[in-house]
């Protein structure tokens, strides 16, 4: 799936960080699940890894999900306060 390069003043990262937010709205992404890889998203969008991490960044911002580091590592749906 390609993203939408005629989406004026967006960036490719805002672009997924929403694909991602709506995906759970949508009720294909559920609270506590765990995101996949950077490898997947970046093939699905056909972008880079780091536009990937760059919306992972963005939505750790907004406290959307969070990203833990070590033995269970892996970017996990926040639940919505």
């Amino acid at each position: 799936m390609k993203i939408n390069l005629n989406d004026a003043g967006s960036y490719l990262s805002d672009q997924i960080a929403k694909s991602i937010r709506d995906a759970f709205i949508s009720s294909k992404l559920i609270v506590e699940e765990r995101l996949p890889s950077q490898y997947e998203p970046s093939d699905h969008f056909e972008v880079s890894r780091s536009t990937v991490w760059e919306a992972l960044k963005r939505l750790t911002a907004q406290s959307f999900i969070r990203i833990h580091k070590g033995a269970n590592s892996g970017a996990f749906i926040n639940p919505i306060s």
